[in-house]
């Protein structure tokens, strides 16, 4: 089990922090999924390195943990 930080920050507003265990980063990023809404911006942190950042899309899903490619 790893520990990450999960930060969203939405358009207008102050940042979301949310620190938690997961099994993967696979799991890390469909736990930030649940928390996010439409057009925040997403970060995800595992330690010193940030493994995934991208926007929010409720529609247009990225397909691997890492963001697109």
């Amino acid at each position: 089990m790893n520990r990450y930080e999960i930060r969203l920050v939405p358009k207008q507003g102050g940042p979301r922090v949310y620190a938690s265990t997961y099994i993967s980063d696979y799991a890390a990023m469909r736990g930030a999924r649940m928390l996010a809404v439409t057009d925040d911006r997403v970060e995800i942190w595992r330690g010193m390195h940030c493994i995934y950042q991208d926007k929010y899309d409720a529609v247009a899903q990225p397909t691997t943990p890492y963001g697109r490619r």
